[in-house]
């Protein structure tokens, strides 16, 4: 997916917001680099080129809405997510394999 393909995908979620159709707000958490932005049907996308270009690195179905991602300062990507309103955290030190924190 490249960055205007993302953008549309983004664009169309705060028009939802607009027009007052419920949806979870796209989360972006950003460090240095990389840069990580998740969407509310679950998927986790990583940016290694200051958001130019973006690879999905982690989908966990339209039940999960990432809430929130970030690099910690171990090297490890927490992610927050909602479930039916429950929130919870993973965590990956290679993005493949992910554990509850």
């Amino acid at each position: 997916m490249n960055r205007r393909e993302f953008l549309v995908v983004t664009g169309a979620v705060t028009a939802a917001g607009i027009l007052g159709i419920q949806v979870n707000p796209v989360a972006a958490a950003a460090s240095n680099k990389p840069l990580y932005r998740g969407t509310p049907d679950g998927k986790l996308f990583e940016s290694t080129d200051g958001g130019k270009s973006w690879v999905l690195i982690a989908d966990f179905t339209p039940l999960y809405a990432v809430q929130s991602a970030s690099k910690e300062a171990d090297d490890r990507v927490k992610v927050q997510l909602n479930y039916w309103g429950f929130e919870f955290s993973l965590y990956s030190k290679d993005k493949t394999l992910w554990h509850t924190v």
